[in-house]
């Protein structure tokens, strides 16, 4: 049976299952967590709370008390866009999750969503599990850490607050800085582009460089309490502008001691920036995306799914009938 997911579920995952994994996702802001061979029960309470998040669509499989498998998924920037942010399944060798997923998918094509990412360890047997699910591969990233500190000096004076009407500009250096794989997934046009922007923190901040009156770099910044994240954009012909962005970017995150870079696997200007200032590999990440947005179909699972519903008090077991009535579903009128 899959439904919506209640607390006592964590509870349920993590003691009833045997050794449970932790959480096998990692968005934006999940990244630098240590990553645990087995949840405890204060990480129980953790992804308990996160789940009750306002936006959250938290999908649970359940058979009787044993909870195998919970899946959440919340906005990105707006609705157009979904991050799975918690993908808790209790197998490591041989996890079945493609029901659960499919019926993520319904659920967030009913909320309007177009996209959904997932970001999981580049060693993950999950990889090439969810890729019979829909998703793609359309890049690799690395991600650094290191100290604040590493980048000392005055910040440069071309770089500044990023601004309602640097938008397109910013999006036209996406165009030039990113490769088409990985246009091809977060999105095409600016409003697709924006609502794919990751944001891990409520202190984001977005910044640009301007050279001769044209926006040649962005840089974004997040911190969460003492660690910050750095995600940033610069243009092929201006490697020169990296280290003032980066440098830019520590100088903004007060208070942050230890800051996270994530670097894409065409960024090789800020890989050696990075390592010549003693930041160090904290882990290897796959980026991937399965689309759901109109013309794009939904294939039913194989093996038959009960749905209970997408709140405890609500079934949905006559949708998924009738969804079970036609080969293919289209999302435009699910």
């Amino acid at each position: 049976m899959i439904r919506a997911s209640i607390p006592f579920d964590v509870v349920r995952y993590a003691v009833l299952g045997g050794p449970a994994p932790g959480n096998r996702a990692y968005p934006l802001g999940a990244l630098g967590n240590e990553e645990l061979s087995q949840m405890s029960k204060r990480d129980a309470l953790g992804v308990t709370v996160s789940l009750q998040r306002k936006g959250t669509c938290s999908l649970t499989e359940a058979h009787g008390r044993y909870v195998p498998n919970i899946v959440a998924a919340r906005p990105r920037a707006n609705r157009r866009s979904w991050d799975i942010s918690h993908l808790l399944i209790d197998s490591q060798d041989d996890p079945r999750c493609e029901n659960v997923l499919t019926v993520l998918f319904r659920e967030v094509s009913q909320r309007k969503g177009e996209r959904v990412f997932l970001r999981l360890r580049a060693d993950d047997p999950l990889v090439g599990i969810v890729a019979h699910c829909g998703f793609t591969k359309y890049g690799d990233e690395t991600l650094f850490v290191g100290s604040r500190k590493a980048f000392t000096g005055n910040p440069p004076q071309f770089v500044s607050r990023m601004k309602q009407a640097d938008q397109h500009d910013v999006f036209r250096l996406y165009n030039a800085s990113t490769p088409t794989r990985t246009r091809l997934a977060l999105g095409m046009t600016l409003d697709q582009w924006r609502a794919s922007l990751e944001v891990a923190g409520w202190m984001n901040r977005e910044y640009v460089y301007r050279q001769d009156d044209v926006v040649r770099g962005w840089i974004q910044t997040t911190q969460r309490g003492r660690s910050g994240i750095l995600t940033l954009m610069n243009h092929p012909d201006a490697d020169s502008c990296v280290a003032a962005l980066v440098q830019h970017g520590m100088s903004r995150m007060w208070g942050a001691n230890t800051v996270y870079c994530l670097v894409q696997d065409h960024q090789v200007r800020l890989d050696s920036l990075l390592r010549q200032h003693d930041f160090d590999e904290a882990g290897q990440y796959v980026t991937m995306m399965r689309s759901i947005a109109s013309p794009m179909t939904i294939k039913e699972p194989s093996r038959a799914v009960r749905l209970a519903g997408v709140g405890p008090t609500v079934d949905l077991s006559e949708r998924w009938q009738r969804a079970k009535m036609e080969e293919l579903v289209d999302t435009r009128s699910s």
